[in-house]
Order: structure tokens, then C-alpha cells, then sequence
């Protein structure tokens, strides 16, 4: 029997990669991703911004820090550090989607 989601919330790890100083160079990390499963009317009443996109779904973080290794909290604070990084934000937009879409879009008929 399927059961619906009754927590409404699923976790990704989110790997980000930010350029270096080196031509054509990244460094890689990951996070882990706490994401608030919208309904469908949600999702189309959202703007076309991925802003709003973030502010609604990202809801909890771990395993992150600063740039000197020390912890990040996982509070509103680290939230609007992640939403306002362009490298964060374009990580969690891609792992919100692929959870959301997930293996709904490779299921065979």
C-alpha cells in the first residue's frame, strides 16, 4: 500500500561546486538538504524566482560550515547564507527538483 507523505519534508545531499581561482577549476562539497514537499497549487502559485523557490522549501541544514571549517548552525542565519551563495542556491534549486522528481520520472510502463 502507498502512504502519502504525512511529514511533508524529505532530505538530499546537495553537492556544490564552486570555481577556484584556476582557469576551469572547482572545489567540490556536500551538505545535506532539508526540503518542505510543496503541493501542486504551491508550486504554481510560486513566482518564476528562484528566490521565493528557496524560501519556501529550504528548511533545514547539516553538515556545513564556514570558510574556516567551524560549524554552521542550523538556523535562519545559515538559510539566508545559503539562498544568498549563487553556488548554494543553484545546488539546492538542482537537488530540490531531482527529489521531487526523483524515480517518478524513470518509472517503465
Amino acid at each position: 500500500m502507498f502512504k502519502l507523505n504525512a511529514n511533508k519534508t524529505f532530505k538530499r545531499k546537495v553537492t556544490v561546486f564552486t570555481p577556484s581561482e584556476e582557469v576551469n577549476k572547482y572545489t567540490e562539497g556536500n551538505f545535506t538538504a532539508t526540503f518542505l514537499i510543496l503541493s501542486q497549487g504551491e508550486i504554481q502559485d510560486l513566482e518564476d524566482n528562484d528566490d521565493t523557490l528557496l524560501s519556501k522549501v529550504l528548511k533545514g541544514v547539516e553538515d556545513i560550515g564556514d570558510e574556516n571549517g567551524n560549524p554552521l548552525p542550523n538556523n535562519e542565519d545559515t538559510l539566508t547564507l545559503i539562498r544568498n551563495d549563487a553556488c548554494c542556491s543553484a545546488a539546492c534549486i538542482r537537488e530540490y527538483i531531482r527529489g521531487m522528481k526523483g524515480k517518478n520520472l524513470r518509472q517503465k510502463n
